[in-house]
């Protein structure tokens, strides 16, 4: 008789789930900083195009802000199915202490001028994109209704 080929998995048995994820933490941040990044890129492209490149450059950084941070939500949901709102809003919040470092450490004639509560606040809400991210790529997980064939 032919043996069956069983499936490895590349998972380690012992893992616990702090591991997991961890694991799923660190490579949802990579991915949010990734897409963050190729947006920042992709942004620079349009608004070195237009005829006052100077203008585009608030509302692309916060969208890059927010929809980095939406994509990162959606990205955890994939990575961690088992728990994927704790996994965004952990992800999110380190997401949001690089983010806040990196804008800190910018002079503040690159900040517009802006306060330093503001900028908090900004941070805040790129974080309830976090969870919402999570919940729609949840909600994009559920196989759509099954059609059930009459004879």
């Amino acid at each position: 008789m032919k043996k069956k080929k069983t499936k490895q998995s590349f998972s380690n048995k012992n893992e616990t789930a702090i591991d997991k994820m961890f694991k799923s933490i660190s490579v949802g941040l990579l991915i949010t900083v990734g897409i963050s990044i190729a947006m920042l890129l992709i942004g620079t492209g349009i608004s070195l195009v237009m005829p006052d490149p100077l203008a585009l450059i608030e509302p692309i950084g916060y969208f890059t802000l927010f929809a980095s941070s939406f994509f990162g939500g959606m990205a955890c949901t994939k990575i961690n199915k088992s728990s994927p709102l704790p996994t965004a809003m952990l992800c999110g919040c380190a997401f949001v202490v690089l983010s806040m470092l990196c804008s800190f450490i910018l002079p503040h004639t690159f900040t517009a001028g802006m306060e330093f509560w503001l900028r908090l606040l900004i941070h805040a809400l790129s974080l309830l994109c976090f969870p919402l991210g999570a919940i729609v790529g949840k909600s994009s997980n559920k196989k759509s209704t099954k059609r059930i064939k009459r004879r």
